[in-house]
C-alpha cells in the first residue's frame, strides 16, 4: 500500500531490509508527479507483497532527497536492505515501470540470501565460529558479496580472541583484544574507540587489524549508524598519527 512517509528512516531505509521499498520522490507542484502516483499507487496495490511504496514529499524531505541525489522530479528509487539499487526518473507508463520492476527486485534466491545475511550479522558477533561456517556456504547476491567480506574479515578477528598468544603485549595489543572484547558483547561504541586506540599505538599490530577491523564495521553498519558517526572523527585522526 501507499502512503505518505513520515518518518524517512523508518519507513523507506530500514523497512527495506524486510522488503523491497519503492519510494517515489514527488511534490504537490510537480504535473508529472500527478500523473505517475496514481500509477504507482495501483501497482502497489496488485504487487502481493514483493514491495512496498512509500511517497516522499520533496518539500518536506529536502535533506534526504539532496542526500540520494533526486536532482529532478518525479524520481522513483529502490531501496533493498537499506541502500537504493536501481532508480527511473519522469512519468513513465505503466508497462515500462513493470518491466524496469522485473528487472531491479530481487529474486526468491537473492531475497533468501539477504534474509540470512542479515540474520549473520547479530550472530557474527555472539557466535563467530558459528557465522563463519555459515558464510562459507552462502552464494550471495552480487552486490552483497563485500558485505560478506566483511563479516568474515570481524568474525575471524573476533576469534583471537580465544587465543590471543600470538599478538604478544603492550597497549596495542590491550586496546586491541579490548575493542574486540567490547564488539563481541555488543558495544559498538567503546569497541571502535578502542581499535581506534590500537591504531594510534601500532598499525602494525595483526596486519593493521585495527583499521581494517574498523573500516569492515563501518561498512557493515553504514555511515549513518551512530557510532559510526560518533568514531569518524577520531579514526580519521589515528591514520595520520
Amino acid at each position: 500500500m501507499a502512503h505518505d512517509i513520515e518518518d524517512f528512516e523508518a519507513e523507506v531505509v530500514e523497512a527495506s531490509r524486510e522488503i523491497p521499498v519503492l519510494a517515489d520522490f514527488w511534490a504537490a507542484w510537480c504535473g508529472p508527479c500527478r500523473v505517475l502516483g496514481p500509477v504507482l499507487e495501483r501497482m502497489a496495490e496488485s504487487s502481493e507483497g514483493r514491495w512496498r511504496l512509500a511517497k516522499v514529499n520533496t518539500e518536506e524531505f529536502p535533506q534526504e532527497a539532496a542526500r540520494y541525489g533526486v536532482r529532478g522530479i518525479p524520481n522513483v528509487k529502490l531501496f533493498v536492505d537499506g541502500e537504493p539499487v536501481d532508480e527511473f526518473v519522469g512519468a513513465l507508463p505503466e508497462s515500462q515501470i513493470q518491466a524496469w520492476l522485473d528487472q531491479a527486485l530481487p529474486s526468491e534466491a537473492d531475497r533468501a540470501g539477504r534474509a540470512a545475511i542479515r540474520e549473520l550479522e547479530s550472530l557474527v558477533f555472539s557466535d563467530p565460529v558459528a557465522a563463519l561456517e555459515q558464510l562459507s556456504e552462502l552464494d550471495p547476491p552480487a552486490d552483497l558479496q563485500q558485505r560478506v567480506v566483511d563479516l568474515e574479515f570481524v568474525a575471524r578477528r573476533l576469534l583471537l580472541l580465544d587465543d590471543p598468544s600470538g599478538l604478544g603485549s603492550g597497549d596495542a595489543v590491550r586496546h586491541y583484544l579490548g575493542g574486540l572484547r567490547r564488539l563481541r558483547d555488543g558495544d559498538l561504541d567503546g569497541g571502535l574507540q578502542q581499535l581506534i586506540a590500537s591504531m594510534r599505538d601500532d598499525r602494525s599490530l595483526d596486519d593493521d587489524g585495527a583499521r581494517k577491523t574498523c573500516v569492515a564495521l563501518f561498512r557493515l553498519l553504514g555511515q549513518e549508524h551512530p557510532a559510526v558517526a560518533r568514531c569518524r572523527g577520531d579514526f580519521a585522526g589515528a591514520l595520520y598519527v
